[in-house]
Parts: C-alpha cells; structure tokens; sequence
C-alpha cells in the first residue's frame, strides 16, 4: 500500500516539478528574446557622428547626397555603418552609388612589319591595326607592351596619323630586377579611333648595348559612350619618414589619411624640376606598426614633347590609412616635389524620404550590418545623375561618450546575453535531471 502510494506520488510530482522548471525557462528565454531585439535597435546614440540634411525633402521623393570626407573619418565599417533616419527614428532607404568610368578591356594584337633600326640609339617599330566591330574602329587609349629582359628602362613612342608620322604619346616600360613589384608595361594616350597605329620600343637606358625583344602587345579599348568621372580630394597630413635608406636611391614620402575607408585611386604630383624620368611605387598600411604593402608602381615624366605627372592605381586595392611614395632616382638628385593630390571617384548616398520630417545622416558603429532596401531595383542607374543634390549640414555631431560598462553591453550586449542563457540552461537541465533521478529513486 505504502509502495503503491509513493509511485503514486512520484507520477503526480513529475508534470508539477517539470511545469515549474519549463516556466523558469521560458521566462529566462522570453527575457533573452526580449534583450536581443534591443539590442538589435537602432538609435541616433549608438553612432559616433551624424549631419543634419539641409532643403525642404518631400516626402516620397528621390534625391542623392554626395558624401563628404567625415563620413570616412567617422565610418567604422563604410559603407555598412551609414543610416538615414528622421526626427521620430524612421529609417529612409537608401544604398550607395559610385559613378563608373567607361568600360575597358585589353585586346591582343598582332604585330606588323616588325624590324630594327640603329637610328636615335637603337630601336624596334612595329605596327598594330585596332580591332573594330561593324566595320567601324574601336575608340583605343593605351597599349600594353612586353619584352624580355629583367632590369629595364624603355621609351616607348605612339604614332597615328594617316602616315603614321603624328605622335599620339610617349611614355617607358620600367622593370626592376631588384624589385619584382617595381614595373610598368602600360603607356596612355589620347582616346582616338584610329585603325593603325606605329610603336617604337627604344633600348634599356640603364644598359645602352642590351639587346632584347618584343613578346607581346594589347590595345586598351574603350566602350563608345562617354562618362564623366566626378572626383574628390582626399585630405591628408604629411609624416616624418625614417623608412628611407641611402643605399635604396629613393626619396620616401609618407602620408596620414586619418580614414581607411576610402580607397586612393588617382596620385597627382607638382614637380619644379623641368626634365626627369621616374619610377614610382606605393605602399600602404593601416597601423604604424604594421608592414608596409605593396599597391602599384608606375612612372612619371616630363620631357619637351610629353610629360605624365599623374598616377593611376588599381581600383581593387584596399583603403589604408597610411600612404608612402618611393620615388627611385638612383645617381640623379630626388625630384622637387612641391604638391601631392590624392583623389577618388565622388561617391553618394541615393535615398527615400519616408516622411516630411527633418533627417539626419548616421555614421560610425562597427556592429551594424549592410542594410537592405528594395530601393536599388526600383531606380534607374542611367538617371540618378540627374536626381536633386541634397547638401548635408556642415556642422557635424559627434556621438556621446558611453561608459566603458555601457558600451561593452551595447556592442557585445546580444552575444554575452547567448552565454548567459546557455549557462543557466546548462545548471537548469543539470537541476531538473538530478532531482528526477532523486525522485525515481525514492520510487523504488
């Protein structure tokens, strides 16, 4: 009787004690939910600068803002940091857009009436005639020219023309032996649509009887359509530099760019001397303490009839707050450079007013992921050029100063509410699982 009454007990204890313990849990899980929503909210505190938008913004209307260099500065992870929001909290929609300039591509081509002449020092011509589609000639404004040999200085002429006798450019191919990064195979020229052109490749100024041969040639074509490439400048400081060796024949600049978020994609320098030849390379870095990285090396030049002072880099290459210039002059005196600009492709914010209300653009949280609006399908690419400017105010805001306690919960407040939960659950099945072992012993 006895035995039957504790089973009994048992049975009609379990559903009591589980319901209290899954009522435990489910408050903890409802408290857990409840703190990561929170935190997942966005409020005009959380970033660390902010503009106001200037003009009278209807709502329903499409405008564009062109970014200004604070937002760089204050970005934590650009573009994914940014938010429009107006004075009641609602997010505008928005994404960003960069212009792009007109596509190119590089096309082989082969070499015609390939020779050798002793005249001017020694050169090798060849002729190249231009592809085309529809029986028309592509407009072309580079070649890409590559020869042997390892340690190279050459002067490269570019003739057009019905007799081929007008010169289009003139630039140097630049291989470095003791720098494999230190190279240039590429020389510009006007955009033109002439069908033949006449190239002379003269020999190595560093070796005057070092013979050597023409491997290769790619014309750079350009699409029919002309666009237009706003830039903007980037503003920096100039740093001391002790990276600078007398053995390396280099003069080394190093740039601050306070920001790594914009990436450098043109270099123009201002030089008081009146003749040179020079190679270039750029390196960059985002801490002082790091290593420096390679980026791009080309040259620059100024002769009577041709001069290149500006250099272009490849617009896939990483933002780095630190620049640094190394201009090889070997025996030659370093060059008197007066003015450095570095400038990029202008870049705007193309956004939806949801209401009437005065906004506000947010900068700088680097928990923030990229937002996702449905408003980059419903513009036209081919008119955002012509939608209203919207200027931002001048006056910008920075965030509050958050206590170190405050800010850690802010950024890391939904992973250490997960660890949290996951502990206590763990010593709540543990509990639960104990004391029904306990229970069933008794039991028996």
């Amino acid at each position: 009787m006895n035995t039957f009454f504790s089973i009994t007990s048992v049975v009609s204890a379990r559903p009591c004690f589980a319901k209290r313990w899954l009522a435990v849990l489910m408050t903890v899980s409802l408290w857990a939910s409840s703190t990561l929503s929170s935190a997942k909210e966005i409020s005009p505190e959380q970033f660390r600068a902010s503009s106001a938008l200037l003009g009278d913004i209807q709502e329903g209307e499409i405008s564009r803002i062109r970014l200004e260099p604070w937002v760089y500065e204050y970005s934590e992870r650009f573009p994914h940091d940014i938010r429009l929001l107006d004075e009641n909290g609602m997010q505008w929609p928005f994404f960003l857009f960069v212009p792009q300039a007109q596509d190119a591509s590089f096309v082989s081509v082969e070499l015609r009436n390939l020779s050798k002449s002793e005249k001017l020092g020694g050169f090798v011509e060849f002729d190249v005639i231009v592809p085309g589609n529809n029986n028309s000639v592509s407009v072309h404004d580079g070649i890409e020219i590559v020869t042997t040999g390892s340690d190279y200085l050459r002067r490269v002429e570019i003739f057009g023309g019905e007799d081929l006798s007008m010169r289009l450019g003139t630039g140097y191919l630049v291989m470095e032996s003791r720098n494999s990064k230190v190279r240039n195979f590429r020389i510009s020229y006007p955009s033109n649509d002439q069908n033949r052109l006449r190239i002379r490749v003269f020999g190595n100024a560093r070796k005057a009887l070092d013979s050597f041969e023409i491997e290769n040639a790619r014309i750079r074509l350009r699409s029919s359509a002309e666009v237009e490439v706003e830039r903007e400048q980037i503003p920096f400081e100039m740093m001391t530099s002790n990276s600078a060796k007398p053995e390396d024949n280099a003069q080394v600049l190093e740039l601050d760019l306070q920001q790594s978020q914009l990436a450098v994609e043109w270099i123009r320098f201002e030089v008081e001397d009146k003749a040179f030849v020079r190679s270039v390379t750029m390196y960059g870095r985002n801490r002082e303490e790091d290593n420096w990285r390679w980026i791009h090396t080309d040259a620059i030049y100024r002769k009577p009839q041709a001069s290149k002072l500006e250099i272009a880099l490849p617009g896939s290459h990483t933002a780095y707050r630190y620049l640094k210039i190394e201009e090889r002059h070997f025996d030659d005196a370093a060059l008197g450079i007066q003015k450095i600009e570095l400038m990029a492709r202008a870049r705007f914010i193309v956004f939806e007013a949801l209401s009437d209300q005065p906004a506000m653009v947010y900068v700088g949280d680097a928990e923030l992921r990229a937002p996702q609006y449905d408003l980059i399908k419903r513009v036209d690419k081919a008119a955002i050029s012509s939608l209203p400017l919207v200027e931002m105010s001048s006056d910008v805001t920075l965030g509050k100063t958050m206590g170190a306690s405050k800010a850690l919960f802010d950024r890391y407040g939904a992973w250490m509410s997960l660890v949290v939960i996951g502990i206590v659950a763990f010593f709540l099945v543990r509990v639960v699982l104990g004391m029904m072992r306990k229970l069933e012993q008794e039991s028996e």
